[in-house]
């Protein structure tokens, strides 16, 4: 049903379903809508449609995951216990379903599965010499079958077929069946329902741990238009107005932790970026005071590529990032060519004022001819009309506008500068 309706829309090429090989309550289809080159409507705009069709598709929760097969924002709640992870996270799905930035909010702990649960009874276990590994192996070959290394094996030609041994489907079915296994103590086999208590109940398809907690994710996908970071810290601050059950807590996870440590990797590269530049810089002029007045465009360029951002609509990323690391070695460049040039003038008697406004004249053109090069050379890239350009369009943009900025050039010919 849902691949007859995707294939409606004029844009769709062919549908590919991915199910059967796991959770028979799961299912994924992958969409392809040709180049972009070929079509008039973005990805976003045919995405909106097809929520649309699908919205009226009973007992169904549909999400458009990115390229990782994830949804656009995920958060982790962790707990020291299944059943607090379970209610914070439940508490947390309310309070994101308010916000109008995050849509299709979900929560891995209300996909809850039948499932029969065996609480052993510790001390009478231990009084009848019965171990929680003779349980558990007993347990495992009655219902799944050994381990393949233990298995004994039949001998067909050239290869050998496992046999496995487990109970039939209706005795597996049966909890009188189940209750009656017998499992080796030290006095001899103890039917299960003597050390441990057999129940159906509810519980969740897979249990998942962090930093040896219970962890339950959080998953919702990002409105068009909203950006990742502010709403991960308006997700985050929603802790603070929760009354979240003791012993649990809510962190970043999947993009919004990539983009925490990312950026935080880069604020160490950009400060040991600028001090090695300027180590460098001292051991070259010979001189604690000239290489500031070069260190101190570097600023300046990363403020002219945020500007240029800001007027195109394009959000820090990083890819903007590895931009602004290109900056750091073109501005400093230009910075150089003019101190270096006016100092040499000084040394030869130039007054400095002179020199100063000898080297802006003299060192503009090869300047502002990188410049053009590399903005030159930015463009198509900015343009983004290839595919997958959306990742480095915003880093050309960064670069192209943090080259313009004409304060990143001149501030090194400043004055003030001495030796």
């Amino acid at each position: 049903m849902i691949s007859e309706r995707v294939l409606t829309v004029p844009e769709v090429r062919s549908v590919f379903v991915i199910g059967g090989d796991g959770d028979v309550n799961e299912s994924r289809l992958m969409v392809n809508y040709g180049p972009k080159v070929e079509r008039e409507r973005s990805s976003f705009v045919i995405e909106d449609q097809l929520k649309r069709d699908l919205s009226d598709i009973p007992d169904m929760r549909i999400n458009f995951q990115n390229e990782q097969g994830q949804n656009d924002f995920n958060i982790s709640v962790l707990g020291d216990t299944q059943e607090g992870a379970a209610e914070a996270a439940e508490m947390l799905v309310n309070a994101m379903r308010t916000l109008p930035q995050l849509e299709g909010v979900t929560s891995s702990a209300s996909m809850l599965r039948p499932e029969l649960q065996i609480r052993p009874k510790p001390e009478l276990a231990a009084e009848l010499g019965v171990s929680a590994a003779a349980l558990a192996t007993t347990l495992r070959i009655a219902t799944l079958g050994d381990t393949e290394s233990n298995l004994a094996k039949f001998n067909a030609a050239d290869k050998q077929i496992p046999i496995v041994v487990r109970l039939d489907r209706h005795a597996r079915e049966d909890l009188a069946e189940i209750a009656n296994l017998r499992i080796k103590g030290a006095a001899g086999p103890v039917p299960l329902m003597a050390v441990a208590e057999i129940d159906y109940a509810a519980g969740a398809s897979q249990i998942g741990r962090y930093d040896r907690q219970f962890n339950t994710t959080v998953s919702a996908n990002l409105v068009d238009g909203a950006l990742l970071g502010p709403v991960n810290a308006e997700v985050l601050a929603l802790q603070q107005t929760l009354t979240l059950p003791e012993g649990t807590e809510i962190r970043p996870a999947g993009d919004a932790e990539i983009m925490a440590e990312v950026f935080t990797a880069f604020s160490v590269a950009m400060a040991s970026g600028a001090l090695l530049v300027y180590v460098v810089l001292v051991l070259l002029f010979h001189n604690f005071i000239t290489p500031i007045s070069i260190v101190l465009s570097l600023p300046l360029a990363i403020g002219g590529a945020i500007l240029a951002l800001f007027v195109t609509g394009n959000s820090m990323s990083m890819s903007v990032v590895i931009g602004f690391l290109m900056l750091m070695g073109i501005v400093t460049k230009n910075a150089i060519m003019l101190v270096e040039f006016a100092l040499t003038a000084m040394d030869e008697g130039v007054p400095k004022r002179e020199a100063i406004l000898d080297a802006v004249h003299k060192r503009a053109r090869p300047i502002v001819m990188t410049t053009i090069a590399m903005t030159a050379g930015m463009v198509p890239s900015a343009i983004a009309t290839g595919e997958g350009a959306e990742f480095s369009s915003p880093m050309a943009i960064a670069v192209i506008g943090g080259c313009c900025c004409p304060r990143s050039c001149r501030c090194c010919s400043c004055p003030r500068f001495s030796r």
